[in-house]
Parts: structure tokens; sequence; C-alpha cells
């Protein structure tokens, strides 16, 4: 296997010397630290949910990409009221 002496718990990768830090990781099995993050990425892991969704996890999918949207567009409406504020001549 390409991740010797590297133990898995949770899905994250723990090496008995460096934790799950992949700068580390990577130095200790000689390769580029994203090559060894995206690999590791590409490991099919048990346990893991396959095939067609739920209708609940369709819901939510949809409540959370909502939510995040609205967080996205109030972000952007606080970004453009204080650029409108700050070119303001007289302040």
């Amino acid at each position: 296997m390409i991740f010797e002496g590297v133990i898995f718990t949770n899905g994250l990768p723990k090496s008995t010397k460096h934790g799950a830090d992949w700068k580390k990781l990577s130095k200790q099995l000689n390769k580029h630290r994203l090559h060894v993050k995206d690999t590791f990425r590409r490991i099919k892991f048990t346990g893991v949910n396959k095939g067609r969704w739920s209708q609940d996890e369709y819901s939510k999918l949809f409540d959370l990409v909502n939510m995040d949207l609205r967080l996205r567009a109030s972000e952007q409406k606080r970004v453009k009221h204080g650029m409108l504020r700050d070119n303001i001549v007289g302040k």
C-alpha cells in the first residue's frame, strides 16, 4: 500500500510519528504533499454511503446550499453598502 506506516482513524491519516500533517507525511513517503493528499482522497473507504440518495439526504443538501447562498448574499450586501458609504464625499 502507498501509505505504509500510516494509520487511518475516522477517515483521517494518522502517522505514528507525524499525525495528520500532509507535509511531514509526504517527506516520510518521499512524495509531494499534494500527491499524498490527493491519493488519500481517492482511497475507497468502507462504511461510506454509496448509490442513490434518499429524499432526506436531498432535503439536507438543498437546505445547506440555500443557507450558504443566503449567507453569501448577505455578506455581499454588507460589502457593497460599506463601499458606497466610504465613497461619500464630505465625511
